[in-house]
Formats: structure tokens, sequence, C-alpha cells
């Protein structure tokens, strides 16, 4: 009877034990863009009157780090990210005044957080606020020039952001997606869907430039242990801790009846 109590506590132990040191798990896994992914930029100008965009696809990765709990992220922020755009034109019309071409080369993005909010958390979806989340245009050139008499007021240039980066801060309420997925016993797939929209007033002279950026970012990879190895599923845990209380109760109820 002695051993049986033992083996008992020993697996509910063995589940407790298993279950705290999966919540205490925090790593980061590095994840792969989808090459669907894209990044919109419109530009305003002359008092909104008049637009002008560009969608450029995206690549690279994101270090995120999560916490390694079954099916539901508790935790995420977001180390670091590396995103390269494709090159494109965009041309921004001016009507009479004729218009001014942009082309953007070599440009990319990049992203850091604190621990993102908790927005939701139901079926291996997790939602979170991005807000506060840097944007960093850090790599890349845009060259531009004017047409018509625009040509008269802007002439030619480059805007080179790595020597001069541009910062934005995610306004709250901008949210990141983490969706989960359970391939085998030892493979735990996570995926990133990052929808984010900012908008930025750029001083120029002789104009006054907002420029808008809509992104859409789906990273996916595989979510690792603390020792570099896959997860696995934490009802393996509770598991454990069900099979110890289902053999302890039993047994205290036969142990009241018999001092009854």
């Amino acid at each position: 009877m002695k051993k049986l109590v033992l083996s008992s506590v020993a697996f509910a132990a063995m589940g407790l034990l298993a279950a705290t040191q999966a919540k205490a798990v925090v790593v980061s896994t590095t994840l792969g863009i989808d090459p669907s992914s894209s990044i919109d930029i419109v530009l305003d100008a002359l008092g909104g009157s008049t637009t002008g965009g560009v969608t450029l696809g995206a690549s690279g990765t994101i270090d995120a780090t999560f916490d390694n709990v079954g099916l539901s992220a508790l935790a995420l922020s977001i180390d670091s990210a590396a995103i390269g755009l494709t090159d494109g034109t965009l041309t921004l019309p001016l009507g009479p005044l004729g218009s001014v071409i942009a082309d953007t080369i070599g440009v990319g993005v990049g992203a850091s957080s604190g621990a993102l909010a908790p927005v939701s958390s139901v079926g291996g979806v997790s939602i979170f606020d991005a807000g506060g989340t840097t944007l960093s245009l850090d790599t890349g050139i845009i060259t531009y020039t004017a047409t018509g008499y625009a040509g008269t007021l802007l002439p030619p240039g480059t805007f080179d952001f790595g020597a001069s980066p541009l910062s934005v801060a995610v306004p709250g309420g901008n949210t990141v997606k983490v969706v989960e997925a359970v391939k085998d016993a030892t493979s735990n797939f996570v995926t990133l869907v990052i929808p984010i929209s900012v908008s930025q007033s750029i001083i120029t002279s002789p104009v006054d430039v907002n420029a808008t950026l809509t992104a859409l970012i789906i990273a996916t990879g595989m979510k690792l242990t603390d020792n570099g190895g896959p997860v696995v599923p934490e009802p393996a845990s509770w598991m454990l801790i069900g099979l110890g209380m289902m053999s302890v109760v039993p047994m205290v109820r036969r142990r009241f009846r018999k001092r009854a």
C-alpha cells in the first residue's frame, strides 16, 4: 500500500514539476518571413489632394520570445526583425504641377518590442497588442526626381536610410496574432501574423509629405525549448498529475471509511 501511495504521489509530483518547468521556460525562436508578405507605402502631398503608393514584397527573419506552454502563447516579445523589401518605383502625381517619381533600392525595416500586452487567447490562437513596437527604416536608399513644374521646386536627390534612419512607434490597437499548430509529439510550429498600419509626417521643402506604411507580415518557424530542442506539448504533464491524483483519491476514501 505504501509503495502504491508513494508511486501515486511521485506521478503527481512529476506532473506538477513538468508543468511548472514548462511555464517557466521562455525562449527565443527565429521565424522565417513568408514570401507572400508585403508592405505598402502611400505618400500624401499638398494637403492630401494627391496620393501615390507602391506594394513591396518582404523577406527576412524575426526573432521572437515565446512562453512554451501548450497551444496558447502566454507571453510574446519581438526581440528583433530584419525585413528586406523588394525594389520598387513609386509615382506621386501632382496634377498640373507634374509628378514625383521615387525608386526604393535595398530598403530594410527593423523592429523590436518589449513584452506585448495580451488581448485574447483561444484554441491555439493568441492575440497581442503591438503598441509600442518600434519600426525603423535603417538600410537602403530612395532616389527621387520630379517632372513638370514640380521639377523646378524639387531637384533630383537621394535619401539614405543608413545614414539617417527613420523610427516610428506603432500605436496601440495594432495587433499581432500567434497561431500554434502541433504536427506531432515533438514538433510545435508557430506562426506570427502581423498586420500593422502607421503614419508618419515628413517635413520637406517645399511641401510636407505624410507617409503611411501598411504591412502584412507572416512568419513561421518551429518553437524550441530552452535547450534548443523542439517543444513537447504540455498535456503530457497534466496527464501525469491526473494519473497520480486518480490513484490517491480512492485510497484516501477507503482510509476514512475504515476509521468511520
